[in-house]
């Protein structure tokens, strides 16, 4: 179960009070269920890529579930999508990035804190 400072596990690594309120403080959505949602698909991403042999920055992993709720424009979200689909033309529309990042999310272990959302408004 998650500890009073985590909002969630997420197989086992915590999304932290602190990094969802930093999360959601940074996008233009700011409401509880979407920086939940940032906050999944971001450790989730970085649990793949890291089972993969591989690393993503806890930044690209951000900017892709970003451009993926269509908060990053694609060329701010540049970077991030090179860095985890090793492409660089063309690069994957956001409705395409957020299937793949929720097909991952679908099959991760995520254990939430008893408190509700509402609680962190």
């Amino acid at each position: 179960m998650p500890t009073k400072d985590e909002i969630a596990l997420i197989d086992n690594h915590p999304l932290t009070i602190a990094a969802f309120l930093k999360i959601r403080s940074r996008l233009q959505t700011r409401s509880p269920e979407t920086a939940l949602w940032v906050g999944i698909s971001m450790i989730a991403l970085q649990n793949k890529t890291r089972a993969e042999g591989r690393e993503i920055s806890s930044l690209a992993a951000y900017d892709i579930v970003r451009y993926a709720i269509r908060d990053l424009s694609t060329s701010d979200a540049r970077s991030a999508l090179i860095e985890y689909f090793r492409e660089t033309v063309p690069l994957p529309d956001p409705d395409f990035v957020k299937k793949e990042i929720q097909s991952i999310s679908d099959k991760t272990s995520v254990l939430r804190n008893p408190l509700p959302l509402s609680f962190f408004k």
